[in-house]
């Protein structure tokens, strides 16, 4: 299944597809902090970590590929669809935020979002780092060479973690029963774990 997901990646993001629409880590960096703002609220214990990893963003922010790429802008497990049938087949859905931009965004966004399952499902994918390793090893054998990849994917997943960090710990409306919250809530505590393991601020 990665085999399948690194090609089918690496095939959507050769796509010639005309889009009107960019996106860029200066667009990304925007957005953030607003979000790194209301978490520091949420969690001043946290805000040192939190705007320390704003800051090393902001200072490390890459340039990007040569050319952008046809992205999905939004890729997580819900939006594949896997078929065994025929040998196997991946099936990529809802390309209502697709854009033109850095092929590392997607495979960030799409890290990031197999890095709560594997938290919150334990077991079920196996060793994350492995996970991710395979992933990329697997876009890369399908894609021209690119040496920055894996350091773009890196910025891009911590971007990413953030933002659900703050989705998790402000948004209330979804599921808004107390014991729903509660699982929320501590899934944001794990996830700044995580961010402050994985992605130390230098």
């Amino acid at each position: 299944v990665l085999a399948a997901i690194g090609r089918g990646l690496a095939a959507l993001h050769a796509a010639p597809v005309t889009h009107a629409g960019t996106t860029s880590p200066a667009d990304l960096l925007c957005g953030l902090r607003k979000k790194v703002a209301q978490l520091c609220a949420r969690f001043p214990s946290q805000g040192d970590l939190l705007r320390g990893t704003l800051n090393q963003l902001e200072r490390e922010a890459p340039a990007g590929p040569a050319s952008l790429s046809f992205l999905h802008g939004d890729l997580g497990p819900v939006q594949l669809l896997w078929s065994s049938k025929g040998g196997g087949r991946l099936v990529v859905l809802d390309f209502d935020k697709c854009a033109r931009g850095d092929p590392a965004l997607d495979l960030g966004n799409l890290l990031t979002q197999l890095r709560r399952l594997t938290l919150r499902k334990p077991g079920k994918l196996g060793d994350f780092a492995a996970l991710r390793q395979g992933l990329i090893e697997a876009y890369q054998r399908w894609s021209p060479p690119d040496p920055g990849l894996t350091e773009r994917v890196a910025w891009y997943e911590q971007m990413t973690l953030l933002g659900k960090i703050r989705f998790l710990a402000s948004n209330t409306g979804r599921h808004p029963d107390a014991e729903a919250l509660q699982r929320r809530q501590a899934e944001a505590v794990q996830l700044l774990n995580e961010l402050a393991e994985e992605f130390p601020v230098r």
